[in-house]
């Protein structure tokens, strides 16, 4: 090893940038992970899922999902009691898809005999989406996955009858879905 340092020590200053630089792309090749595993994760999404944003077969399921959160969540709230939540949605998810896009932008002056001028700009835009292989064959890369935009929400609760807690149970629906309160509706179970 003292031999090494020795021999590197020894060496004219281009050799040793040179030696570092070798040794640092090295480095940048045994540490920097390839991807593999992304496409396996990320392979029907190809983004990021949270708990919320996962992949639903039907805007159902994703309807019964908010549901089950929404009653999970107000039975530990004190006073609520049994709840039981039904929720519309708007739309269904809706895919953003990765696209490559080409701008051509030509512009042209010209001037007639008598003097007067004319100038005309003219744009076009080509998208091109991306796509990328699969074992199902060709597929788009996905960006974005906006999920459905819940429309009203009704609780039922048997603490419902109570004012302080219809008001918590609001504000707490409120606060989870990012609705208005005019499209939340909180009534006693019966």
């Amino acid at each position: 090893m003292n031999k090494l340092i020795e021999n590197f020590l020894n060496k004219s200053g281009k050799e040793k940038i040179t030696i570092v630089i070798l040794i640092g792309v090295l480095l940048l090749v045994i540490f920097i992970p390839t991807g593999g595993n992304k496409d396996k994760a990320g392979d029907s999404s190809g983004s990021v899922a949270s708990d919320v944003q996962q992949s639903y077969s039907t805007s159902l399921d994703y309807e019964t999902y908010i549901e089950n959160k929404l009653e999970e969540t107000l039975r530990k709230v004190e006073g609520v009691g049994t709840v039981e939540a039904v929720v519309t949605i708007r739309s269904s998810e809706e895919n953003v898809l990765a696209k490559d896009s080409e701008q051509d932008v030509s512009v042209s002056d010209e001037t007639d005999a008598t003097g007067g001028t004319r100038h005309q700009k003219n744009d076009s835009t080509k998208d091109t989406y991306i796509y990328y292989d699969s074992a199902d064959g060709s597929q788009p890369y996905i960006v974005l996955k906006n999920m459905p935009k819940v429309e009203g929400v009704v609780i039922v609760a048997k603490g419902g009858g109570d004012g302080n807690v219809a008001a918590a149970i609001t504000s707490a629906v409120e606060a989870l879905l990012d609705i208005p309160a005019h499209k939340i509706k909180v009534l006693k179970m019966s």
